[in-house]
């Protein structure tokens, strides 16, 4: 399933992606507060928030860099079902 695939202006690919973060870190922290978990699969959740904020910080920089007026951006989903 491909979401993002396409040429964007430099504020409207930051948008997408702090659109597309704050859907993952939605997840993680509701995950983390409503999901019966161990401490080790809290401490998972809270690292990958981190992991995701950091990576952000470092799109948007790039994305903002004097010279950078056209960000290509593709984000596909690859899905394999595992039958039990």
């Amino acid at each position: 399933m491909t979401l993002i695939n396409g040429r964007f202006e430099g504020e409207s690919a930051v948008k997408l992606l702090e659109a597309l973060a704050a859907v993952k870190i939605n997840y993680h922290q509701e995950r983390i507060l409503n999901e019966a978990q161990s401490e080790e699969d809290i401490k998972a959740s809270e690292n990958k928030i981190k992991t995701i904020e950091r990576e952000l910080r470092q799109a948007v920089a790039f994305c903002s860099a004097p010279g950078n007026s056209k960000i290509d951006l593709m984000a596909k989903v690859e899905m394999m079902l595992y039958r039990s």
